[in-house]
């Protein structure tokens, strides 16, 4: 497979920046058919990790993370519309 960097200026980069052609800097490294394929690749070779169960020890930090946000969260005043927090 021969994978070189696109510089090209063509229709696609106009297309994807609303009409105007993108700044070689902001042109993808390589072209879209190869970006698709790698993609198509990728999800091929990782999708059985999706579907793994998520390991016990790692849903337990997940559990404590999202104890300790709620916690924090509860201890910050409403900042609803018309309370700034005071209690007058």
């Amino acid at each position: 497979m021969n994978i070189s960097p696109s510089t090209s200026k063509g229709p696609d980069a106009v297309a994807r920046n609303g009409g105007q052609a993108l700044p070689a800097s902001q042109q993808p490294a390589l072209a879209p058919d190869i970006q698709v394929q790698i993609g198509r690749r990728l999800v091929a070779a990782y999708d059985h990790v999706l579907h793994q169960p998520v390991p016990d020890r790692f849903r337990l930090l997940l559990d404590e993370l999202d104890r300790k946000s709620q916690d924090e969260s509860d201890a910050l005043p409403d900042a609803g519309p018309g309370n700034k927090g005071d209690s007058t």
